[in-house]
């Protein structure tokens, strides 16, 4: 039952972070939050994101809130107030883990959706896998098509990044761009230099 009180501690944070690192490095820079459906289904929850951004002076426009497929369970006419709300300040919205759980297209036509997730189920075995590799595409085709974004979770090979960047997934993650770190250190492989080679993926 502590989830809001710690989502709300949570978001704060990573607002003031991304107020210092946009300032430090004079751009933009998006950080995305995950959120709990318990606090999306809070009415006040809208308000809550927007206080944030005013006291942090974190751009909303910069603000991603990242969420799972079990938001959508039920009572969904609920939710687009807040989604609306959130939106109309210019906050971005990605699902999760996406095609693991409840979700169906329909939600992303129908709530403000604007990047998604291929969970890392789908990309492990990639590229030799050639059911995983039918899905990961069918996915990538249908959320473009739809104006999402398309993140693959769990890529850790060059292997798999070629297979995705051949079927047209735009942004990776995974143990391959880095491990879980503290702001400071990510400050420090930023400073320091952290590159990767596209790789070439052929005609």
């Amino acid at each position: 039952g502590l989830i809001d009180e710690l989502g709300e501690v949570v978001l704060r944070k990573a607002c003031l972070q991304g107020a210092a690192w946009s300032a430090e490095y004079g751009r933009p820079i998006r950080i995305s939050v995950n959120v709990s459906p318990r606090q999306l289904r809070n009415r006040s929850f809208g308000s809550t994101v927007e206080r944030i951004l005013e006291e942090t002076g974190y751009p909303a426009t910069s603000l991603e809130l990242e969420l799972t497929e079990t938001v959508f369970v039920d009572d969904t006419e609920s939710l687009m107030s807040t989604f609306g709300q959130l939106a109309a300040l210019g906050v971005e919205f990605c699902v999760d883990d996406f095609g693991t759980k409840y979700a169906s297209l329909m939600y992303v036509k129908q709530f403000p959706i604007s990047r998604i997730k291929i969970d890392r189920s789908f990309v492990q075995d990639l590229p030799d896998d050639t059911s995983s590799g039918t899905l990961v595409t069918a996915i990538i085709e249908m959320a473009r098509s739809l104006g999402c974004t398309v993140v693959a979770e769990g890529v850790e090979s060059v292997e798999q990044w070629r297979f995705l960047l051949r079927a047209g997934c735009e942004e990776i993650q995974g143990y391959l761009c880095g491990r879980p770190m503290s702001a400071i250190a990510l400050r420090s492989m930023i400073e320091h230099g952290c590159t990767l080679d596209v790789p070439d993926v052929g005609t």
